[in-house]
């Protein structure tokens, strides 16, 4: 049996579908590839993958429902499912909540940015948790670019131009305790630079944090996995996270996903570093 992960991508349209697959093949995947909802059920039976990437608004039928079907089998229960799809941010996280998916993709995409999602949800699981016996991938900085969309042309948003691009500051606060502050959106290609700050921060021995979240508009949910991972980190080191100035859409992101009691929050800087003085340890 081939020790590459097998990716079933299900994607109707077949410019798109050709970039995925060309994209996860050059990264040493191997790709199962279906256009529509049941063909892509039929080969997840014939052959279970590693991970399903699907578009949602297929021909026959919506593709994440048909996917989700697929957990009734215990056997699909480890197999994360990422939707990819041009669909309304706030409309993909409702999908990924009723389907249980893990993460979501909007298109326009960056091959890097799929490519990015799937490597961390192989690694950790549709559970979440870190798989035992595999590393993180290490951290590097990479450059941020504009979306591109199949045909290759960047990709802008909005009346005002183009996306903010990520930038991730760190700084030491008071003894002991860290800022690390987020400007811009939380998509998968920010992964990196996000894992790359928390480790900066617990490399200096600062596992008390504020997640400054003041100029963030949007987090994906592999950022809230990033965020889980780092507080579990920090609470095992006696430190603990809490967020600063939380948007209101990931607030409603917390509480659909059900972590509004893990990750605490306050409304200024001020207020956090109460929160941490506070707080036992």
């Amino acid at each position: 049996m081939s020790e590459k992960p097998l990716i079933l991508v299900v994607e109707d349209a077949p410019t798109i579908l050709q970039v995925v697959v060309h994209a996860l093949e050059a990264a040493g995947f191997r790709t199962r590839a279906a256009s529509t909802a049941m063909e892509g059920v039929r080969m997840a039976r014939e052959e279970v993958p590693d991970l399903i990437l699907a578009d949602i608004m297929l021909p026959d039928q919506d593709g994440a429902t048909a996917m989700s079907c697929l957990k009734d089998n215990p056997e699909f229960n480890d197999v994360p499912l990422i939707l990819v799809s041009a669909l309304p941010h706030e409309q993909l996280v409702q999908k990924m909540s009723e389907c249980g998916a893990v993460d979501i993709i909007q298109k326009p995409f960056q091959s890097s940015q799929l490519v990015s999602s799937v490597k961390h949800w192989l690694s950790v699981g549709a559970s979440g948790a870190e798989k035992e016996g595999e590393a993180a991938p290490p951290a590097r900085e990479v450059e941020h670019k504009p979306p591109l969309d199949a045909s290759g042309l960047e990709s802008e948003r909005g009346a005002t131009g183009r996306k903010k691009a990520l930038e991730i500051v760190t700084r030491e606060m008071a003894p002991g305790v860290g800022e690390l502050q987020i400007i811009g959106s939380i998509g998968v290609s920010g992964l990196i630079p996000l894992e790359a700050g928390f480790q900066e921060l617990f490399g200096r021995g600062l596992y008390r944090v504020l997640v400054n979240l003041r100029e963030t508009r949007t987090v994906f949910s592999a950022g809230i996995g990033c965020f889980l991972s780092a507080r579990d980190e920090a609470m095992k080191n006696g430190g603990d996270l809490v967020f600063v100035s939380t948007p209101i859409e990931l607030r409603k992101l917390f509480a659909m996903l059900g972590l509004s009691k893990f990750l605490r929050s306050a409304e200024d800087v001020e207020s956090a570093l109460a929160q941490l003085a506070a707080a036992p340890g």
